[in-house]
């Protein structure tokens, strides 16, 4: 296959930070080409070149065989290079088409020409997908929105496809959907770049790889050459297990109780009815189901942000509704969704970050008096306790990597063991190492006694950290049976098929089984 990309020295510098060190690598036109690494090894930093949202300070890219300058987004996509973001670039409020006319050249007041509507037509033919253009892209499911960004890349771009952790949002079923588009965008001639921290993933699709180390290109080589272990010793250096997992051997008091629980999403309609779950110390409790079942609206109810109409949600055994939800959220640990925007203030100092709950309580404060001198001692040992990278405790939080902004937030909600955590996607877009860090903090934060609710869309890290698994579907949830259920029947229950059949859960009693996970303790990453 002839070149498409050749990169050659190319290197990025933010202050003294030395993101990109002089890197090489080349990619074949038609590849699927993976790119690895650690959190803050420069893969973003990298792509965001490629995509003109970056530019070098020194070295060359070429592209169809010749030196190029990419000095903006529009740059790339005329010479055919679009970017996925992991964080979709769309405007809610428009629709489909009218996200696509904003990127077209020749667009004409939200009009997109006939020429690009071919495109787009013949892309959603050859690609199988049937989405409906004129809907707006906020009433879109994650997986279909990652569809628009993706047709707009291919359309606009079309030469050379960058999808930034393309499923770190997806469920296995969608994850499943988009790999099978990557091979299919492949194999009509589509070039594609493939960043992901799931191993399992590179392994399946990817023809080669690029391993980035701390800024450098550290191993570039076919996928079948390595074993799983050297690609995550060239990654980071050594090489990581995932801790071995025993299930709970007896759980505590209620922690949590959502009795009989109806939540309306509109006027009309529930989002969620008759739903029971328990939570006790010691445990830690799996929620899943696919989006646009009441998940979400659970999340917005358990922070504070929605009230129930039916039934009762207990903590502690005490009522509570928003507001005393709310006031409640001082006692319970939430590692949320979105950590940049709900998680941490990013211009705010990592050590401000590390105290936003308890700085006004002892031993951080006295008689209303901040003890700053108390505030070092503790954010000093929580920086080492969760392995949180960064020079200084004065540096911005926004200015850590991913991994480490998620270990700022793990730090600050396990510090003073709290009796509920509830932990949502918390090891979305980490790598294996930070993945691997926070898995333990959760089982250890179990065996101290806090009981966790954890509602994940990885289902391999959900099934292999939860002592018990409930699945929502169709605004009703049930208890599984698991650890006795497979993975397939779960992903079987998420999707409708045979859910009915499963008894429906009652608000006490959550029994959870001694019986350890078999294997030596590696999981699909």
């Amino acid at each position: 296959m002839p070149l498409l990309l050749e990169v050659n020295g190319l290197s990025r510098r933010f202050g003294n930070l030395i993101a990109l060190d002089r890197v090489n690598f080349s990619v074949n036109a038609g590849e699927i080409y993976g790119v690895l690494g650690e959190n803050g090894a420069g893969k973003s930093t990298l792509m965001h070149m490629l995509a003109g949202a970056l530019k070098p300070d020194d070295g060359v890219i070429m592209f169809g065989g010749r030196p190029v300058r990419i000095a903006s987004p529009r740059d790339a996509f005329k010479l055919g290079i679009g970017m996925v973001y992991q964080h979709f670039k769309l405007v809610g409020t428009l629709s489909a088409m009218e996200n696509l006319a904003l990127f077209a050249s020749g667009s004409w007041f939200g009009r997109i020409s006939d020429e690009a509507r071919r495109s787009v037509s013949r892309w959603m033919n050859e690609l199988g997908w049937q989405l409906d253009l004129a809907t707006p892209v906020e009433t879109l499911s994650v997986s279909d929105q990652q569809r628009v960004e993706i047709i707009k890349a291919v359309v606009f771009g079309g030469r050379l496809l960058i999808l930034d952790e393309p499923t770190a949002a997806l469920t296995p079923a969608q994850t499943d959907a988009l790999l099978a588009t990557v091979r299919r965008l492949a194999a009509s001639g589509v070039t594609v770049l493939l960043i992901s921290h799931k191993l399992a993933e590179i392994q399946s699709v990817c023809h080669r790889l690029l391993i980035l180390r701390r800024g450098r290109a550290v191993l570039e080589c076919p996928v079948s050459e390595k074993s799983t272990a050297e690609l995550i010793i060239a990654m980071i250096g050594r090489d990581v297990e995932l801790p071995q997992v025993n299930r709970a051997n007896s759980a505590g008091a209620p922690v949590l109780e959502l009795q009989h629980v109806t939540i309306r999403a509109g006027a009309e309609a529930p989002g969620l009815e008759d739903a029971s779950l328990c939570v006790r110390r010691g445990e830690i409790v799996g929620l899943c189901g696919v989006e646009g079942m009441g998940r979400r609206l659970l999340i917005e109810l358990l922070t504070g942000g929605r009230s129930c109409t039916a039934g009762r949600v207990l903590i502690n055994g005490r009522k509570a509704g928003g507001g005393q939800i709310r006031r409640q959220l001082r006692f319970m640990g939430l590692i949320p969704e979105d950590r940049q925007t709900q998680g941490l203030i990013l211009p705010w100092s990592v050590g401000h970050n590390l105290v936003l709950k308890s700085h006004r309580w002892a031993p951080l404060a006295k008689w209303g008096i901040l003890r700053r001198g108390q505030w070092r001692i503790r954010n000093e040992r929580l920086k080492e306790e969760f392995d949180i990278r960064t020079s200084s405790l004065q540096n911005p939080a926004g200015a850590l990597s991913g991994g480490n902004q998620q270990k700022v937030i793990l730090a600050r909600e396990l510090a003073d063991n709290p009796a509920f955590l509830l932990a949502i996607n918390p090891t979305r877009g980490l790598d294996v190492g930070a993945t691997a860090l926070v898995m333990q903090r959760l089982l250890a934060a179990r065996d101290n006694g806090t009981g966790i609710l954890l509602i994940h869309e990885d289902l391999d890290e959900l099934l292999r950290l939860s002592d018990c698994v409930y699945v929502i579907y169709g605004r009703a949830m049930r208890r599984t049976p698991w650890p006795q259920a497979t993975r397939a029947q779960i992903g079987g229950w998420m999707l409708g098929d045979g859910f009915a059949a499963l008894p429906e859960a009652g608000s006490t009693g959550n029994a959870s089984s001694s019986s350890p996970i078999s294997g030596s303790g590696s999981v699909p990453l």
